[in-house]
């Protein structure tokens, strides 16, 4: 029987800043949502709090002008994926040390085979050393719990009080049984269902007869009911080798000219390539770090634009990181690193057929990729930007401004339609000749949300599921000085339980201040 081992780390994210950043340790701070940016704008809500935050009364989905009026000195800092994604490579490479298959589940959660560990002290010596290599790595709360399944080894790392906790071997099951359902990675609205219903404990779920639950539940429930007994297949795996582009000099004496050092760069630069190049990769970021006799007195990330294999290009954006940011003393050594990097993609350039025509190319010239590396450099990321027209209720809201290599489909934007009927209108709809039957008043409706838009609806006593449906129609304004925020969707249904014919039906929702939707149904085509 296979032993599984979770170290699990509480607010990942939290420790993670922290440990790059001490003087947080000892303050309010907070992570902000992933959807927001840390610009200070009180529309930004709080995705983490440390717990020198949650002293103060300050607690996740909280707005952060609400929060910095509860606590006036908290820090703030926004959600940084590639941050967290390189701090947990480097805890696997860690943890290989003491377990040779290492995998992360999620972030600040880890499993580690904890198999034959009898010749080796034992599981208990294996928990210490586990928890002595994250301390060393810098993360001091940590967690781990040890049992023959990742789900009960997960849970057994969540009980208070212990820095470890060891599961008996064969007793998944029994140690499962009296702790509650909340445990299970099943769906809220399935934990309140059954909390509803008494089920507090996981061994009160396992006595409910299965077809019963798959019957009320569907496939979700054999998923819990797996777990409660013990029934996991993740399993630890051995962790990919991790690619490392790295070069450095140590110079013979103290140099600081611009020239000579652009010198060292470029043959630094050429070799990184060379390496990148053998695994068709470019570079996404560059790092860039002077010595003084082992001492680090000047560390630089350069985020490059695009991803870059073009040495004449990487040397130019280091002269412009320099040139913006000069050293404020000699050195001995430098280091150059690739900390990020993507796969290379090979495209054939068009070729003219006619001499001296100008080649059509969407790509940006190296001269204008090199502009605005420069205003990268120089004035901070995203400030470049371009309007993109957005399909919204009032003026204010029909564009926003995105930096110029982004990519649109990465925002929320609804494309304008100016024709809209012709475009979107159901062919079997008015398209058919069919008469528009409107009620006198629109009808409220309840809905099932399948993203933003419905996936079923509730109307004359059964569901109708929705097979298609238009994008927004969009009407905003004043009528009788009252403001007014619609959107109007023509939508093809059927019903779900009776094999009746499909309706064409018009669809109004009408939005109010607080971002919040109510839904009617405006008429049907017969």
């Amino acid at each position: 029987m296979s032993r599984i081992a979770c170290l699990r780390i509480p607010q990942f994210q939290i420790a993670v800043h922290q440990k790059h950043e001490p003087e947080l340790k000892n303050a309010p701070f907070v992570v902000l949502d992933n959807n927001t940016e840390a610009t200070g704008n009180g529309r930004a809500k709080i995705f983490m709090c440390s717990d020198k935050a949650s002293q103060k009364h300050i607690i996740a989905g909280m707005r952060l002008s609400e929060a910095k009026a509860v606590c006036s000195t908290l820090s703030f800092r926004k959600y940084e994926s590639q941050l967290y994604q390189t701090a947990q490579k480097k805890l696997i490479q860690e943890f290989v040390l003491c377990s040779p298959k290492v995998t992360a589940d999620q972030l600040g959660i880890f499993l580690l085979d904890a198999s034959g560990l009898s010749h080796l002290g034992g599981e208990n010596t294996f928990c210490r050393n586990l928890l002595k290599a994250a301390s060393k790595a810098g993360f001091t709360e940590a967690h781990v719990g040890i049992a023959d399944s990742a789900f009960a080894a997960e849970v057994a790392s969540r009980l208070k009080n212990k820095r470890w906790h060891v599961v008996p071997k064969g007793q998944d099951k029994d140690v499962l049984a009296p702790l509650s359902i909340w445990h299970l990675p099943i769906s809220f609205e399935m934990k309140e269902a059954l909390a509803d219903l008494g089920i507090k404990t996981m061994r009160q779920l396992l006595s409910i007869p299965v077809p019963e639950l798959i019957e009320r539940f569907g496939l979700e429930s054999l998923f819990a009911i797996n777990l409660a007994q013990g029934i996991d297949k993740r399993q630890p795996s051995i962790p990919p080798p991790e690619k490392h582009f790295e070069c450095s000099v140590e110079l013979g004496g103290p140099m600081e000219a611009l020239n000579e050092t652009l010198f060292i760069l470029k043959s630094m630069i050429d070799r990184l390539l060379l390496q990148l190049t053998k695994e068709d990769l470019v570079a996404e970021e560059l790092v860039l770090a002077f010595y003084n006799d082992n001492d680090k007195f000047d560390e630089r990330p350069v985020k490059l634009l695009r991803p870059s294999g073009n040495g004449k290009f990487l040397l130019e954006v280091l002269r412009l990181s320099l040139e913006a940011k000069p050293l404020m003393r000699e050195y001995t050594g430098l280091t150059l690193a690739v900390s990020r990097f993507t796969n290379a993609l090979w495209e054939q350039e068009e070729i003219d057929e006619v001499a001296g025509q100008k080649k059509q190319d969407d790509d940006l010239s190296p001269a204008l990729l090199l502009m605005l590396q420069r205003f990268n450099i120089r004035l901070g990321e995203n400030v470049v930007v371009r309007p993109l027209a957005n399909d919204q209720h009032m003026p204010e809201h029909a564009g926003i401004w995105i930096p110029v290599l982004d990519d649109a489909k990465q925002h929320p934007v609804l494309p304008l339609s100016n024709n809209y009927l012709k475009v979107y209108s159901n062919t079997k709809g008015n398209a058919a000749n069919l008469v528009l039957k409107q009620h006198r008043d629109p009808i409220p409706v309840l809905v099932k949300l399948n993203g933003l838009l419905p996936g079923a609806i509730a109307y004359q006593g059964q569901w109708y599921r929705i097979n298609q449906i238009t994008i927004p129609d969009r009407l905003s304004g004043l009528w009788w000085e009252k403001a007014v925020y619609k959107s109007y969707y023509m939508a093809e249904a059927e019903p779900q339980q009776h094999q009746d014919a499909g309706i064409e039906l018009v669809l109004l929702t009408e939005h109010n201040n607080q971002g919040k939707s109510s839904w009617f149904m405006e008429g049907y085509y017969d």
